[in-house]
Parts: C-alpha cells; sequence; structure tokens
C-alpha cells in the first residue's frame, strides 16, 4: 500500500530559497527531457524512454550539474515526464484529444517528490529533516 503525507511547512528564507532552488531545478530538468524527447524525435526519428533519460541524468550529476538535489528527486521528475508521455500516447490510441506534454513556465511546477523515506527524508517529532545527497536540511 502506498501511503502519501501532505505537510503545511513553515520555512525560514533560507529554507525557503533552498526549497524555491529545487523545484526551479526540477521544473528545468522537465523541460530540458521534454525538449530532448521532442528533439531526437525530430530530428533523428527515434523515441527517449525513461531508462535512456536516467542514464543521461546520471552523466550530468558525475559531470558536476544539478548538484545538491537529492538523485531520486530528479529521478521522479524524468517518472512524472515518462507518464505523462504514456497518457499521451494512450489517449492517441484511443482516439481521444491527445494533449502533448507541455512545457512549464515559471510557477508552473508546484512540487517535488522524496520516493523513499528510508534515505529521503525523516520526521522527528514536529521537525522534517529533507536529504539533499550528502547534506541535509532541516524545516
Amino acid at each position: 500500500m502506498k501511503t502519501a503525507y501532505k505537510f503545511r511547512m513553515y520555512p525560514n528564507r533560507l529554507q525557503e530559497a533552498q526549497l524555491d532552488l529545487t523545484l526551479e531545478t526540477c521544473r528545468h530538468l522537465y523541460n530540458t527531457a521534454l525538449a530532448d524527447r521532442k528533439n531526437a524525435y525530430e530530428t533523428e526519428g527515434i523515441s527517449r524512454s525513461y531508462e535512456d533519460q536516467a542514464a543521461m541524468l546520471t552523466v550530468e550529476r558525475k559531470n558536476g550539474n544539478f548538484l545538491g538535489i537529492y538523485a531520486h528527486c530528479l529521478q521522479d521528475v524524468l517518472r512524472r515526464l515518462d507518464k505523462s508521455f504514456k497518457a499521451f500516447f494512450r489517449r492517441v490510441k484511443a482516439g481521444e484529444n491527445p494533449g502533448y506534454p507541455r512545457f512549464k513556465g515559471r510557477g508552473w511546477y508546484k512540487s517535488f517528490t522524496y520516493p523513499d523515506s528510508e534515505t529521503g527524508y525523516k520526521m522527528e517529532g514536529s521537525k522534517l529533516t529533507l536529504c539533499k545527497d550528502r547534506n541535509h536540511q532541516d524545516i
């Protein structure tokens, strides 16, 4: 059984800036991955899968990009995009109005996910600790 929790947080200014940076990084990754899928199909006629893009993300992280953002959050962004494409192709196949996945503008990407509680986050009383690679941020 999957369980989701929703919390109202009261971060200070520094924590809010870090959360905003995480959202912007996730939005940038979503838009970059969407552009990559679109360009790969238009120029080369191939379609990219989640696995292809996750492998590219690993290379990008080794090159020093996306540091400070928890890797599983970034992988979830790619899963979210993959889910959008699967829904798009399902609607095309069913003959419905498909609605191609859209690029996300500032303020249109409003959440990020910590998929695993063992290493991603920890609740201690009223304190939430979010993991960012090797650094932890208390909120």
